[in-house]
């Protein structure tokens, strides 16, 4: 018989029956003196035998005297206790008491945060306080992300995680067009414009959430999908009545034709003067640069003064530029 067959046992030291070793549990690096079975038929027994604590206290008649009030109360005007007596002072004592502690503790506020922190979701410096406190409120210990990126997270997770069916979109979309809008004074025969009274974006264009995360389409654009299937690759939705919010009157067209529409209307944005976004001068500035010039003043010294080059005071003075300034 090879050694591995070779089965070593063991005498339980509670029921004294020899048993393999396999039946005792291992402690500190060896065997226990007792089996598995009577190791567990005594926690059983022991279990039985202890006490339960009732989970409500049993009705009891009677009445005492509460050591904060020294007045007879019942004994149901007293909490008890969990070895089923009662407390020294009544219920109302005992809030009194619990007022006054609260009312005497200090105010929980964190510790004044000075500096900036650079935040690790989106890379940014921020004012310390901007940041969360985590783990103990006095303590002030505050976390790695700002509160903007937990709040965006957040506002995501729940924007997704909306009970909301996305194929009731196109009655959402028509709830908010208007289809008794004004008709165009040079143009009365395309009849009345179908207004979205919805968000509008710059512009004036409207914006429509078709449902999901980043699923916001143009209103007009969304309108065509509608009546006439998807709109090709690289082709614009134009309007034919020049009203922005007008979801009824389109056209497809390239990006050229919605230029010339553009400028053919005047629709595009006047930027002259001080307008420009690269304005250096006013209209006062001009007066003034003129009628220094007109009085012997060069260009030279006139652009050192008012910072800019002797091209444009040159352009200023001989009115090629700033013409609608006299």
């Amino acid at each position: 018989m090879s050694e591995s067959a070779v089965t070593e046992t063991k005498v339980c030291r509670k029921c004294g029956v020899a048993k393999a070793a396999e039946e005792y549990a291992w402690r500190l690096g060896e065997r226990r003196v007792q089996c598995k079975a009577c190791v567990n038929a005594g926690k059983k027994a022991a279990r039985l035998t202890q006490p339960r604590r009732p989970n409500k206290p049993a009705p009891v008649d009677g009445s005492k005297r509460c050591v904060g009030c020294a007045a007879e109360k019942s004994l149901t005007e007293f909490s008890p206790t969990p070895s089923g007596g009662r407390l020294s002072r009544c219920k109302a004592c005992w809030y009194t008491r619990l007022k006054v502690w609260l009312s005497k503790r200090p105010p929980r506020t964190a510790p004044a945060a000075t500096g900036v922190r650079v935040c690790e979701t989106c890379q940014n410096k921020a004012a310390l306080g901007t940041f969360p406190i985590v783990g103990r409120y006095r303590d002030g210990v505050r976390g790695m992300e700002c509160k903007r990126c937990i709040n965006s997270r957040a506002a995501t997770r729940r924007w997704a995680a909306r009970p909301r069916d996305f194929h009731d979109a196109p009655e959402r979309f028509w709830k908010r067009v208007n289809k008794n809008g004004p008709i165009h004074p040079y143009k009365p025969e395309l009849g009345p414009c179908w207004i979205y009274e919805g968000p509008i974006a710059t512009g004036g264009y409207g914006t429509f959430n078709a449902g999901g995360t980043n699923n916001t389409v143009s209103a007009h654009r969304y309108a065509w999908k509608l009546e006439h299937g998807p709109i090709p690759k690289g082709v614009h939705v134009l309007h034919s009545c020049d009203r922005p919010p007008c979801v009824r009157h389109l056209r497809l067209g390239t990006r050229s034709e919605n230029s010339r529409d553009m400028y053919e209307r005047r629709r595009y944005p006047v930027r002259r003067g001080e307008n420009a976004t690269s304005a250096k001068l006013t209209a006062e500035k001009v007066r003034v640069i003129r009628e220094r010039h007109d009085a012997g003043e060069s260009q030279t010294v006139l652009a050192k003064k008012f910072g800019v080059t002797s091209e444009s005071i040159h352009a200023a003075v001989r009115y090629k530029s700033w013409k609608h300034v006299i």
